[in-house]
């Protein structure tokens, strides 16, 4: 228990520090005959305070920090050689004690003083990233992550330096930014490019998912994207690319917020040059099938009044052909439509669910509920979640649905079902006993939780108290 307990530890340390510490500069091969005294490795502090590296340690090449602080906003370069990089690059650097970089790729990382991982880079001469063509690996060039923050395990990330340091080693230029910050911009991840020239947008109207980045490139003529909510009070945000510029601009925007926005290029408003995106949240494409209600842990030996409820929750019928559990118990859904508001019920033991509930139940084909917790995931045919629950027997789960005869429901179904405090025990009694306890459920019907005193006596505006259920 204790390794598994330091394991997660360092684990958790290493993903706290991940975004902290960033590799992000290499020099694996500079253009030099023989031995290379210009290999290095520059990394930097993203983070808003000063940490010691002090025990510390690189991979790749064989380094320990000594008593070494990093400031926020500060770039650290360690070589293979600290007195030719200050006679060539004219700067100070750590030495590592041994080892060189692999001129062929290879796993760098840097561990902290307890052993986790906070940094690494698997760089390579292929697979996407910079080669020789580029002017790096033997060439001149160092490799350099666009920016800090991004993900330095991405190779579209890096780049050969184009920065000219001003000598030449072999007859090829050395290029890169040791101890400053990279001289290239990262690549654009825009999922859709609009093109903006004469008096119009191309295209003009757009359809993408929330989260989805449109850049706007001009090509042509003085313009600009005005998305402002102050113009078009309808649209969910604002997007602004500033003034009208005839430069050769770009405009990037990542819209987060679903809904349709307009969009106008202010000094060509006459000219009719407006255009639209329309953002949809694709978790809204998908049916609203919600898992509102299950037994886990029933008072028998052997669980044979478990089940589960779901509840169609949407405006529309859904289509549950190729439907299935992914986890939990194994159920494949029948070809059939389940009309909006209606509910369906799967249990372990459908012949025993109707004796005692009086109402029709399909029947797991195999498995069963876990009576110490479970995850029950409804994926489609193509594997999209529906709806994914994970209920445990701890707190905050309501322990009366262990065991003691109470089923476990939603309070709300348009509640979040993934959040314990939107449960609760079931308060409808059945009438019947099973194994001589009082079972409490309420299958194939809306329920609701039980309220505190003062919860149940907040009335809306008409005095009407605000609980909601229909029972």
């Amino acid at each position: 228990m204790k390794n598994l307990y330091s394991t997660a530890i360092l684990f958790l340390f290493a993903f706290g520090l991940q975004s902290q510490i960033v590799i992000t500069e290499i020099m694996y091969n500079p253009p030099e005959g023989g031995s290379d005294s210009l290999e290095y490795l520059e990394i930097y502090n993203e983070s808003t305070s000063t940490i010691n590296l002090n025990g510390w340690q690189l991979s790749g090449v064989t380094y320990t920090f000594g008593e070494v602080s990093i400031n926020p906003d500060e770039y650290l370069v360690v070589a293979v050689d600290s007195a030719a990089m200050r006679r060539n690059f004219g700067i100070t650097t750590l030495e590592w004690s041994g080892g060189a970089l692999s001129n062929g790729g290879e796993l760098v990382t840097i561990s902290n003083d307890v052993g986790a991982i906070v940094s690494m880079v698997d760089f390579d001469v292929e697979n996407g990233w910079p080669t020789s063509d580029d002017g790096t690996d033997g060439e001149g060039s160092s490799i350099e992550l666009c920016d800090p923050s991004a993900d330095n395990t991405n190779p579209a990330n890096w780049q050969a330096s184009q920065n000219d340091l001003g000598f030449m080693i072999n007859g090829r230029i050395v290029k890169g930014t040791p101890g400053t910050p990279s001289t290239f911009d990262c690549p654009s991840m825009a999922d859709v490019v609009v093109e903006v020239s004469s008096f119009e947008f191309t295209p003009k109207d757009i359809t993408i998912n929330k989260g989805e980045t449109v850049r706007w490139e001009n090509k042509g003529g003085t313009h600009n994207v005005n998305g402002q909510q102050s113009v078009y009070p309808d649209n969910p945000d604002s997007f602004f690319s500033g003034n009208p510029s005839g430069e050769a601009w770009i405009y990037e925007y990542t819209f987060d917020i679903p809904g349709f926005y307009d969009y106008q290029c202010d000094p060509h408003v006459a000219q009719n040059m407006f255009g639209t995106i329309t953002v949809l949240d694709p978790a809204d494409a998908l049916p609203k099938l919600v898992i509102t209600e299950i037994m886990y842990n029933d008072p028998a030996m052997v669980d044979s009044l478990e089940f589960i409820e779901l509840y169609n929750n949407d405006d529309d019928a859904i289509d549950l052909a190729g439907f299935s559990f992914d986890t939990g118990p194994q159920f494949t859904f029948p070809n059939m439509m389940l009309p909006a508001g209606d509910f369906m019920i799967i249990a372990q033991d459908s012949a025993t669910f109707k004796k005692y509930f009086g109402i029709d139940a399909f029947q797991y084909e195999s498995g069963g509920l876990g009576s110490d917790g479970d995850v029950i995931l409804i994926v489609n045919s193509v594997g999209d979640t529906i709806d994914v629950l994970s209920y445990t027997d701890r707190a905050p789960w309501p322990d009366q649905a262990d065991g003691q005869g109470f089923s476990l429901i939603l309070c709300d179904p348009d509640a979040d079902n993934s959040m314990a405090e939107n449960w609760g025990a079931a308060t409808f009694p059945t009438g019947f006993n099973y194994e001589g306890v009082s079972i409490f459920a309420d299958p194939g019907d809306l329920s609701y939780c039980l309220k505190t005193i003062d919860e149940a006596s907040i009335t809306d505006a008409d005095g009407v108290s605000t609980m909601e259920g229909n029972r």
